[in-house]
Parts: C-alpha cells; structure tokens; sequence
C-alpha cells in the first residue's frame, strides 16, 4: 500500500507556536444522497450493522470478519471522537515530555447541514465554508461554554471518510480533505457568521481544523475498487482487507503540528519527501497506518517549545585533540536529550538516538514478518531456537492489529475495547523504520521567508534546513526510487549510524560497502562520519568541519574536531560580537552588552575558555572605548582608514585610493593591493595601470575585510585570508584557493591576534571560534580591518626594497605573453615580468612580413609584472606576430591570431 500524501493537505504559514489549552470538537453530517463520487451517504456510521462487512466478490470471503481488529469501530458518536481526541492528546503530551498538553470535549449534538458532501469539497474555499457553516449551526452551544477563544481550537468532524483515504485510482474524488483552516480558506465565508464575529482578534484567527469521521475505508465499498483483488490468490482472499486500516491518529497529530508552529519538512509544492518516515510533519505521520506517527524532527522540538534539552558539546571537542565519548540517551517519552555540534555561524549537526525496538531486540515490522516469513532482515546472528531472542509463544502476527491485541506485547499499546480506538502508544519510534543513531544536518543559511509559502523551507533538495546524514551513504530521501519491492526515498533501516558488539549487524552493511567496497572492509568494521566517509561531516558548502564522529559498539559516539593543519581551535563563548584585539595577546568582545577579555596564558585571564569580565582598568593603549555601561565601543577613533604601502619610490609611501587590504603577497619587495569587486577578489600590483597580479581575480563571493598573513604553513609566503560565501578562504599570491575554514560570523570582521601564547603562534578570531597557527611575523602585512594590531594602516617599511633593482635581468622572457589569444573583441594586452628594465618596445608584423604596428612602453614598474594594451579593431583577421624587446636587448616573439 502507498503511503498518503502530505500534500493534499492545506499549507498555512501563519501561526506561530500558538497557545492551546482547549479543543472543542462539533460533529456535523450533511444533507443524505447515494453519490458515487463520495464515500458513504452523508451520515455518520452509527450502529452495530455499520460494522457487519460485507462479502468481498468471492463466495464466503470476507473483507474483514468480526474475529478479526476492526479500527474505529460505529457507532461514530460523541464518545468515539472523544476517544480520537484522547489517543491526539497522548501523542502530544509523549513527545513533548508532557509539555503539550490540553483538555478536550465534543458538543453533544449532531448538526445537520443545509449541503451534501460534494458541495464542501470542491475548495480551499469550500472546506473553510464547512468550518464555518459547521460553528455557525452550533454557535449558542459554543457560546454556552464560555471560552476564551485565543486559546480554544476548534475541529469540525464531518461525516464520511476523508479524501486523504485514496491513492492514484480514486472513484470518490468529492471525498473532503482534511486542513488546518486560516484566513485564506475563510474567505468566501459571510461576513455576518458567528466565526466572523467572535474567533477573529482584528484580522487574526486563532485556526482550526476539519476531520473526517474515520480513515478507515474498510467499511465502505470505495476500498475494493481502490484495491483490486484480480490478482490475488483465491486462498488469500479471505480477511485480504484486515491489515490495511488506516487510523486518525497520523493524520490528526500531523494538521495540529501546524497550529503549534511546525513546519513542513517536504516539498510543498509537488509533496515530494525530504525527511521520509523520521518526522511528523513528513511521511512520518503515517507510520504504520497512522496508528504510530513519528516524533517531530530534533530542529522542530528543539525550537518549538517542546520539552527538549539541546546540549552542546561543541566546546568539549573544540578544546580537545581527543576523541571524546559522548553518551547518547535514547529519546523517551520522559526523556528527550539532543546532541549539537556547530560546525559554522548557522550549520551544526544534530545527533540522537531513536529506537523502535518493543520487546526482545524485536522491532514491529520484525515480529510481523517472522510470522508471514516473506522477510528474514530482522534476524540477527544470535536469533536462533533456543535463544533470549527466539520468538516462541502461541500468537499470530500477521499484521500490527495481531500485535497491540496480543497477550506478548499488548501492553505497549492501550485501545477501547468498544470502539477499538488506538488512543496511546508506550513509543512513538515504534513506527520507525530501526533504531540506532540519527545525524541530522541543520543548515539554516537555507532558511528563506520568501519561499516559505511556495516549496517551504525544506523544499529545495540543494538547500534543505534540515536534511538526514544517511549512514547508507546513498540520498535516497526525496530522490527518486527505483526499486520494485522497497520504497527507500522514505527512509529505511540503513539510515541510521550503529555498530553491534557481537556479529556485524547488515544495519550498516551498506556503510562498509559504499566506503570500503564489499572485500575490503576494515578489521574492527568501524563506522567514522567524517570529511572523506560517504556521507561526508562537511558543510553544505563541501569546506572541511574538521569533525569526525565514530560510532561505537554501544551506539554512543566518540567525537573530535579534526586538525589537518595542525593548527588549534578554541571555542570561545556562544552569541558574541568580537570588538579587536589590543595588539599584543588579548581580544575583546561584546556578550549581553557587557564587555569582556579574553587572553592567551600570558595575562590575568588564564582560563581561555572562561574569559574573565573586563573592570573598568583597561589598557589606555588598547584603543577600546567604552562607557560606564559597557554598551558603546569604538575602535575607529585611532584607524586612519587610508591604506598606505611601500611601492616604487624607495622612501616614499603612498596614500592608495580603493583597496581594503595592502601587503607584499609575492615577496617581491613591493605591496599589492586587495580590493574586492563584485564579490570577486582582485589583486593588483600597483603601478599606473593598475595590472592585476597573476592568478587574479578570483571569483566568488568575497566579502568583509580580507588579512594578509603567513599563517597557514609558515613558508614564509603570505596568503590573503577572506571571508567567501558562507566560510573563509586561504589564498596563495597565485590566486590558488589553498584551504577553507567554515564561517562562523557573517556580521563580525577577522582578526589575527600575533603572539598568541608565545611569539610562534597567532589566532585567527572567527567569530566565537579561534584557530592557532604558526606565525611568521616578519610576513604579517594586514591583520585586521585597521592593518596591523595596533590599528595604524601603514604596512611596508622601505628597506624592503633595497634589492630590487640588483638584477641583471631586465625583463623575464618566460613570464612574457599576451592575452586574449586568438582575439575577438577588437583588443589584446601583452603582460610581462619586469625586473630590471627602463621601457620596453613591441614591434607586430601581419604574415607576410609587413609592419603593422608599434607600441612603446617606458616607466616600467620593477618587480612586478607590467602590460601594455594593443587595438586591433582596424585590423583583418588573421596571423600575426609581435616582437616585444626589453632595454637590455632582451627579445621574445609572440604568435598572434585575430578571429
């Protein structure tokens, strides 16, 4: 059977984790017809008849008899939806840890509307009409309850089976989906109705929903057209229908989560999942049949006022070069604990563990396919006659129906005998899929207001919030399958990261053959989710975390931020805005307004991971200011903000017009500079035309201020270091990206802290994050937005420059070409490296020999590489050469074409 789609339910957007102390549930039945297109005949099922099914089209088969679990059993009266409303309020008070919690009641009477069902569900416009119509029928009854509505919901329970009951072949299709109701779906409905006048608070509403009476098309005729049994074997036919119930239960929990703030986790556009069958707000509302809806997902829970405690370990593995064993809890109904790593300014991972496991090492789906035995996943290595885990009583599982009502495990589950209402679970994960540990990716740089109400916030498959690190190593949820017999693009047992103690369990089977190839797997079977395992511990962005989190034999993790530079990185304190450094081995930063210290060793401050408050004795040479409050600080009083570098004059330095960062990035002697331009970082060697630096630009998406230091390998060649997109970028004089860093603030500047610790080291403040590198001081050109540490803007001294004009060579013949070539837009510029030279000549002949032109270029900039700019647009096509010769007979001849 497929799985309901979340789509067909309405989207809203605009409730925000409302307040719920009440629901109210009104019971309404419509005018009575015998349409085919809708299911039943417009009233409730209300007796004991309604449960006597009929014979399928076989002699003495029946769809369901009455030895068998019939879900959600007539009559359908007030203590029936009473029931619904129970086993939605256990739902919620289980995953929330008791912090969901409401009373309920159903209004005793059956209203009868002035329509038939096929009337309502037309429309959006139509459902939120049925809401409306069905208050308006019973507003003096409501009214007599003395509500306050700001906190009340209201669900209208209508006759008949809900349009979600149906999959691609559906005869009834004026069946009534069920929705969340907003204003959007209320605007058709007259302004003189009760709901307009008393639910309203200005232009707000306070929601609501429309339910169906049941799920359960058992007991109408649509399911054996829904289902054909054509094909089915005649020794099969009998009871064909028992296992294809569907409960309210999903369905219910999944339109409340939106009253409560929660978002969608698919595609809302198209339904396609991207959470599958781990949350609720997804597939997950329908696990087994509705009977046993998924948890909301960790981001969900954690930022929905849902009873989770979200506990950061970030900084116990930032400040070790250790692995570290986390113990990871299982989540319970009294104990929701998730784990948090950031790994950028707004990515970080989310870890816990989720069991479905009910009773001797069984999982649901394992117990029921034991006993159809058309499956053997779920035995284990140890599962043999004779073992704790042999299952060996008197009960038939074939199907989830045998199991709640059997002497074994009926205890995990509560019903109503009468009604046979589900109405409480011992755990929600019992529906899931397996158990062991779950990483989920959070990103929410995706997080986009404007899409909200056109794919939603997981929408995209490129730029999901939230997505799961599938320890199967393949992204089968939201992708396509391609399976026959498995639907895995829901979420499956491989997804989970665990490792057994005894025997390898095929759980992660499919880890081990993706990383290492089906014959080659590791001695000790380990599973690591780090920067080079499938699926990888990088950001969305692909730049390395440095994390890496093994999973050991008891599914607890053991975790630590990886050092491929062998440099330090030291997590500071959370949610702060770091304000400079003073020049010496100390920064400050701003945290709740108050003002702080933070140091290496050498000072007051000691503990680097528990800065010290900041007294009113401040350095006077530190350049911070700020009042007696700690709230206004300014660093630019002291900053010229007017770069200035050493160039060609050997003791001149220079004002530059348009750069953000200067320094000898070549080691030539002379300083570049940087500006960035468009979002792209350019280079340029600075002389009369401006000539960019080989290598430059480089595309991307620069922004903020880029430093210039000789930090990441101490070779004794600067790199320039500036943010790009959502992290940091190390680049070479050769505009080579060398390494990435992720970004861990957009808004706060970098700042490189020389003398962290001793004079060897420097720290790179990134945000609340620090990394320790080697320093190379002499090399140290720009360090933050202000230059150097002590906030001056001049770098470069003159004796820098003391041999650069040594060389006999005058113009470097290797480094010497031209640019476009072929060309095409009219124009082409010859580059070449000066070292010694005064000016320089560029004779071009066409092919015959005949000369075209001559260009002359004198001043030339030493130690750096110059150009001269050639106009070709009087020109014919064709080949032509250039002979560029240098004041010191030096010669190069160049092959030219114009297309």
């Amino acid at each position: 059977m497929k799985d309901i789609n979340p789509n067909i339910y309405s989207y809203k957007t605009n409730n925000n984790n409302r307040s719920l102390n009440n629901i109210v549930g009104i019971m309404v039945d419509f005018q009575e017809d015998n349409d085919p297109e809708t299911s039943g005949n417009g009233k409730f099922l209300d007796n004991e008849e309604d449960n006597q099914l009929n014979y399928i089209n076989y002699n003495n088969k029946y769809r369901c008899n009455e030895d068998q679990f019939l879900l959600d059993k007539a009559p359908h009266d007030r203590t029936y939806f009473e029931l619904q409303l129970e086993a939605l309020k256990n739902y919620y008070l289980s995953i929330s840890n008791g912090n969901y919690d409401f009373d309920y009641q159903i209004l005793p009477t059956t209203y009868t509307l002035d329509n038939n069902m096929h009337y309502y569900a037309t429309s959006d416009d139509q459902i939120g009409l049925l809401f409306a119509d069905g208050l308006e029928i019973a507003k003096n009854d409501i009214e007599e309850l003395n509500l306050n509505y700001e906190n009340t919901l209201f669900v209208v329970f209508h006759a008949g089976l809900g349009q979600e009951a149906s999959q691609d072949f559906d005869p009834t299709i004026y069946d009534i989906k069920s929705a969340y109701i907003d204003l959007d779906m209320l605007d058709s409905t007259p302004s003189d109705y009760w709901i307009n006048n008393n639910l309203f608070n200005g232009s707000e509403f306070y929601g609501g929903l429309v339910m169906p009476e049941t799920l359960n098309w058992i007991y109408y005729d649509v399911i054996e057209d829904i289902f054909p049994i054509d094909l089915v074997n005649y020794n099969e036919l009998d009871n064909f229908y028992c296992d294809i119930q569907l409960s309210m239960t999903g369905l219910f929990a999944y339109l409340l989560g939106y009253h409560y703030g929660f978002h969608p986790m698919y595609n809302i556009e198209n339904g396609t999942t991207r959470v599958g069958k781990f949350g609720l707000m997804d597939v997950g509302f329908y696990n087994w049949n509705g009977i046993i809806p998924s948890r909301p997902v960790p981001w969900t829970r954690n930022n929905n006022g849902i009873n989770t405690e979200t506990i950061d370990i970030t900084d116990q593995l930032f400040s070790s070069d250790q692995y570290e064993e986390i113990q990871i809890q299982q989540i319970t109904q009294s104990s929701d604990k998730i784990y948090k790593i950031r790994i950028s300014e707004n990515e970080y991972f989310l870890i816990e563990k989720r069991n479905n496991i009910i009773q001797q090492n069984k999982s649901l789906e394992c117990i029921i396919d034991y006993y159809r035995d058309y499956s053997s996943h779920c035995i284990l290595s140890n599962e043999i006659e004779g073992s704790s885990d042999y299952i060996e009583d008197n009960d038939n599982y074939k199907n989830i129906f045998d199991v709640i009502t059997s002497q074994t495990y009926g205890s995990y589950f509560e019903y109503d005998q009468d009604y046979n209402v589900i109405t409480k679970v011992n755990n929600y994960d019992y529906g899931l899929p397996g158990a062991g540990i779950l990483i989920w990716h959070i990103n929410e740089n995706n997080f986009d207001e404007n899409n909200i109400g056109t794919i939603g916030i997981n929408g995209d498959l490129d730029s999901r919030v939230i997505s799961l690190e599938e320890a199967d190593g393949v992204k089968n949820i939201g992708n396509p399958n391609y399976l026959i017999f498995t639907d895995i693009s829901k979420g499956w047992r491989y997804d989970y990261w665990n490792r057994w103690i005894e025997g390898l369990s095929n759980e992660h089977d499919m880890y081990l053959n993706i990383n290492y190839g089906e014959n080659n797997w590791p001695f000790n079977y380990e599973i690591t989710f780090s920067n080079s395992s499938v699926p990888n511990s990088n950001t969305d962005s692909n730049v390395d975390s440095n994390l890496s989190i093994r999973i050991n034999h008891q599914n607890n993790i053991e975790a630590k931020v990886e050092n491929d530079y062998q440099y330090e990185e030291i997590f500071i304190d959370e949610n702060i805005k770091v304000i400079g450094n003073d020049g010496i081995d100390c920064i400050y930063y701003n945290k709740d307004n108050q003002l702080y210290k933070h140091c290496d060793g050498s000072t007051n401050c000691s503990d680097i991971l528990n800065p010290c408050f900041l007294s009113d004795e401040i350095d006077e040479n530190s350049r911070i200011f700020y009042d007696t409050e700690y709230q206004v600080i300014n660093i630019n009083e002291y900053s010229t903000n007017v770069p200035m570098g050493y160039y060609y004059s050997v003791n001149n330095m220079e004002e530059i017009s348009g750069s953000i960062a200067l320094g000898d990035i070549d080691n030539d002697g002379l300083d570049e500079k940087i500006i960035i331009n468009n979002r792209n970082l350019e280079v340029y060697n600075y002389s009369n035309n401006d000539v960019l630096s080989n290598g430059f630009p480089v595309y991307g998406e620069f922004h903020g201020f880029p430093l210039i230091s000789d930090i990441l390998d101490n070779d004794g060649t600067p790199e320039i270091i500036c943010k790009n997109s959502d992290h940091i970028s190390f680049i070479s004089y050769e505009g080579v990206i060398l390494y990435e860093i992720p970004l861990y603030s957009e808004d706060a500047d970098l700042y490189i802290v020389p003398n962290w610790g001793n004079e060897s080291y420097a720290a790179l403040v990134n945000g609340d994050v620090l990394y320790k590198f080697n320093y190379n001081d002499e090399k140290g050109y720009w360090l933050n937005p202000f230059s150097t540490p002590d906030f001056s803007s001049v770098v470069g001294v003159p004796d820098r420059q003391e041999n650069v004009n040594d060389s006999e060579i005058g113009i470097d013949m290797s480094k010497t070409y031209n640019y476009p070539n072929p060309i095409e837009d009219g124009y082409t510029k010859f580059r070449f490296f000066v070292h010694n030279s005064n000016f320089a000549h560029i004779i071009i002949y066409d092919a015959a020999g005949f000369l075209v032109d001559k260009l002359h270029s004198t001043n030339l900039i030493p130690n750096t590489y110059n150009e001269i700019t050639w106009n070709t647009n009087n020109l014919d096509s064709g080949l032509y050469f250039a002979e560029l010769i240098s004041d010191k007979k030096e010669s190069k001849l160049i092959k030219i074409v114009i297309l």
